[in-house]
């Protein structure tokens, strides 16, 4: 048994909490591990769909210039609207999705030189 001293709005409790079964993990280095989904590949200017959704508004057109971090497309998944930010400063050179499409995760959004 392992004793805690846990705080909850203001109040302290102390717990005990048995432990169970200690398992020894296979650690992995980061570097190793395979990539949930991007947002974007770093400085490649591809604009990856970091989950599935619908395109909500596309917020560039082809020729824009765009800065690092700013919002290309809307896509909606969950009821939740995700902007979705250019991976690096640029010119749109193609965009590969249009509104009221529905996407996959890693699919391809918009391209940026």
């Amino acid at each position: 048994m392992k004793k805690f001293l846990v705080r909850v709005n203001d109040q302290e409790f102390e717990v005990e909490v048995e432990e169970l079964i200690q398992q020894e993990s296979k650690k992995v280095p980061v570097s190793q591990r395979p990539a949930k989904h991007q947002v974007t590949r770093s400085g490649s200017g591809k604009v990856l769909a970091p989950m599935p959704g619908v395109i909500t508004e596309a917020h560039v057109k082809i020729g824009d210039i765009v800065k690092a971090d700013q919002t290309v497309v809307t896509l909606e998944a969950m009821k939740m609207e995700n902007r979705i930010p250019a991976g690096k400063a640029g010119q749109v050179l193609d965009i590969r999705v249009s509104v009221g499409q529905n996407v996959s995760a890693g699919d391809l959004l918009v391209v940026i030189h």
